[in-house]
């Protein structure tokens, strides 16, 4: 019985990433097309930590269309550090590893690498750390909305056409948490600093048939852009702002994702987006994106005040 539990217990709590190398996956490319650059995240969502950055026009590997956001394939550019203690001198781990975001054992983790598995080493080194490849498997994040793509060539499941059934494929919507420093991994003792988030960065829905300031040329024809769009959520003031259509966001919620900055298309409902603005009311607008702004400003016409508020 004793026997039957451990290799139960080894089963349950086998490493993310293993000697055993996995089928390629289907992905789409798709390119960056912000004016500064694009947050990498943990998790499909705001609330989770930003581990780098993408350049504009960097290209992307797409795995999936998850709401708002893409899955993506790990760029190479994706800076990963792990403890050097536990790597022999052809790469191969001795012990399992967590992937950290920078060199510092409390950093955010991509998740562990298992003994056996291999990696290789780059040239950025330092107390004990050293960076190497973003393993194959790798996935992380991005907002929808800053990356152009085809989305023709995802089916309705958000998978590459052609990718496996999507009840065959096991989907992570959150991020892996962060398990404590094993024994072997080392602390810096002048910890790099976090990459920090931008602050005027509004990462925001996907709208049908756009994506940030580019048309998408080959959408399937029966996909086409509504004539109004209705979005449902609270204002906010952007205190980040750099322009007056950029000085209202809406929030799905109080405390989450930013859809789009808001502006009326007369003084009157202009008034109105800014009386409503941090007063936690539930709000209606329908209208349009602008054509060509990124990050995306919606155009209200009308206006309609919900009866709840969201607490």
């Amino acid at each position: 019985m004793k026997k039957l539990f451990l290799l139960l217990l080894a089963a349950i709590s086998s490493p993310l990433w293993a000697e055993t190398p996995f089928p390629e996956t289907p992905s789409v490319k798709g390119k960056v097309n912000v004016s500064d650059f694009l947050n990498v995240r943990l998790g499909p969502g705001l609330r989770h930590p930003v581990t780098g950055r993408l350049k504009p026009e960097q290209e992307v590997e797409i795995l999936r269309i998850a709401e708002n956001w893409l899955e993506i394939k790990a760029p190479e550019t994706l800076k990963i550090y792990v403890s050097e203690a536990r790597i022999d001198a052809e790469g191969k781990l001795t012990g399992e590893l967590n992937m950290r975001s920078r060199m510092d054992s409390t950093a955010p983790s991509y998740g562990l690498l298992g003994a056996g598995s291999i990696v290789k080493r780059l040239p950025e080194r330092r107390n004990g750390w050293v960076r190497i490849v973003p393993p194959a498997n790798l996935k992380v994040y991005v907002a929808a909305i800053c990356v152009t793509f085809d989305r023709s060539k995802f089916n309705e499941k958000g998978l590459p056409q052609g990718a496996v059934k999507s009840e065959d494929i096991k989907v992570e919507t959150q991020a892996i948490p962060a398990p404590e420093a094993k024994a072997g991994e080392a602390k810096s003792e002048v910890p790099a600093p976090a990459v920090p988030a931008p602050e005027a960065k509004v990462e925001a829905k996907a709208v049908p048939g756009k994506t940030g300031n580019a048309e998408v040329k080959s959408l399937p024809a029966e996909v086409k852009p509504a004539a109004a769009i209705t979005l449902t959520g609270v204002v906010v003031k952007w205190k980040f702002a750099k322009t007056p259509e950029t000085s209202l966001a809406f929030l799905d919620s109080p405390d989450g994702k930013n859809q789009a900055f808001v502006t009326g298309t007369n003084p009157e409902l202009q008034e109105q987006l800014t009386q409503s603005a941090d007063s936690g009311k539930l709000i209606t607008v329908k209208g349009n994106y602008i054509d060509g702004k990124v990050p995306p400003v919606f155009s209200v016409v009308s206006i309609n005040v919900n009866k709840q508020t969201d607490k």
